[in-house]
């Protein structure tokens, strides 16, 4: 089992087994003061085997930022079902996870974390900078991201 797809993006939804997103692949967020909700919804599809079907799984969500100080965790437990499936078959199980309130209070480097089963992460890079509009403060050097 294998998380086979993880899109940053600013709306996603799952209707009849089949995932949608709009505005996928973000990895700047601009805003004009923080704290700021991050508005960001996380779309992701995960391939089941048939020998895995029927079991429960978990799907662990972490966002951190440069110093790898945690925002926010989800916790999410799905399984699927192996009626009417073919020998060998492999199931694409669409999930959309909502991060729209998570809220950052540091410019730079943020990442979420996705640990399915209590696997490796699977790691989305974000950066979070001020709005040019605004004038804000400059973005943080890129050293300290290497905490990520």
């Amino acid at each position: 089992m294998e998380i086979t797809t993880a899109v940053l993006c600013d709306f996603a939804q799952v209707r009849d087994g089949l995932l949608f997103l709009s505005s996928g692949a973000i990895t700047r967020l601009y805003r004009h003061d923080l704290p700021a909700p991050l508005g960001l919804m996380v779309a992701v599809v995960i391939d089941v085997p048939l020998e895995e079907a029927g079991e429960p799984h978990t799907l662990r969500t972490t966002v951190v930022n440069r110093h790898n100080n945690e925002l926010a965790g989800l916790t999410n437990t799905f399984q699927v079902g192996d009626d009417g499936l073919f020998p060998h078959e492999v199931q694409q199980v669409p999930l959309v996870l909502s991060l729209t309130g998570v809220s950052a209070r540091s410019w730079g480097t943020h990442q979420v974390r996705l640990s399915l089963d209590d696997g490796p992460p699977k790691r989305l890079t974000f950066y979070l900078v001020p709005s040019p509009l605004t004038g804000g403060p400059p973005p943080p050097e890129p050293e300290g991201s290497a905490a990520l």
